[in-house]
């Protein structure tokens, strides 16, 4: 596997109400254009997120990579030594190719314009010639952020002049354990080198959305200087929506006698509450909890 190997950080304002919770929505391993691809469960899910974002919830996606099929890394070093000798008709083919597939998915996901905190690349993805590549494209015709392989995310939430924070930290994905466990251990281990609240990965068409290891940490306190606090971050593996086992297609899991992938998305949803305590102070509390 061969990525773009880009790292990036980005930020996003997310504006949210007291009574209405804000859901993060992680998909990705869409394989749009696989003979595998599982376009009644992809349909299922467009229909459902425009349905819930006409019935005003508070939705936000984030893509975790491989939105196409086409070109995985041994593609892309036949396209490569292909291109030295074809002439330019069969390339500007190829790349036309490209270019309508990009639109397709862009017109598919049209209703998040506005509401992508950005897009992975994966590593199933066609380069240009000027350099940009299918998962940049579709960026590009949606106005989202392209966050590379692995992105650290902040999204801040702010009300009546107070704000919040949470951190993503995301990567398309590595490994491929065949158990759940292994899956999930993958991208706890994500927190030895990043401080974050949601770890989340894609790649192995795995979907798990569970509490990770809590960890403590120090705040300040206007009553003796310090205090203790628990940090509980969340940790997602995004599913897919290629389907392992389809009558009459050829498929590499069926020849390695693989589980059948986990179709869907996860979802992560964040509510924040504000009371008064009996001292008469401001209280605000952030509730992180995943629905898969």
């Amino acid at each position: 596997m061969k990525t773009s190997g880009l790292f990036t950080v980005h930020g996003t304002t997310i504006p949210f109400t007291y009574a209405k919770p804000i859901i993060l929505v992680f998909f990705g391993d869409v394989h749009r254009d696989s003979p595998n691809h599982a376009n009644g469960k992809w349909q299922s899910f467009l229909s459902e997120m425009r349905q819930r974002l006409k019935a005003g919830e508070n939705l936000w996606f984030f893509g975790m990579g491989d939105y196409l099929d086409s070109t995985s890394t041994s593609d892309r070093e036949c396209l490569g030594q292909l291109s030295a000798k074809a002439h330019e008709t069969l390339k500007n083919d190829i790349t036309a190719l490209q270019l309508a597939k990009c639109h397709l998915f862009a017109k598919e996901c049209e209703f998040m314009r506005g509401r992508i905190i950005g897009l992975l690349n994966g590593n199933h993805y066609f380069n240009f010639d000027h350099g940009a590549n299918t998962d940049q494209k579709i960026c590009e015709l949606l106005s989202a952020a392209y966050l590379g392989v692995c992105s650290f995310v902040r999204l801040s939430f702010t009300v009546a002049g107070r704000t919040f924070t949470r951190d993503i930290f995301a990567h398309h994905g590595a490994g491929a354990a065949r158990l759940f466990g292994g899956s999930f251990n993958r991208v706890q281990q994500m927190a030895e080198g990043a401080e974050a609240d949601i770890y989340a990965m894609g790649h192995d068409h795995k979907r798990i959305a569970s509490p990770g290891q809590p960890r403590l940490f120090l705040s300040s306190s206007n009553i003796n200087g310090l205090k203790v606090e628990q940090r509980e971050p969340v940790v997602v593996r995004s599913g897919s929506y290629l389907a392992s086992y389809e009558p009459g297609v050829v498929n590499y899991n069926v020849d390695a006698c693989r589980s059948p992938a986990s179709l869907g998305h996860v979802e992560i949803l964040i509510k924040i509450s504000h009371t008064r305590g009996r001292d008469g102070r401001h209280q605000d509390a952030i509730e992180m909890r995943t629905l898969v």
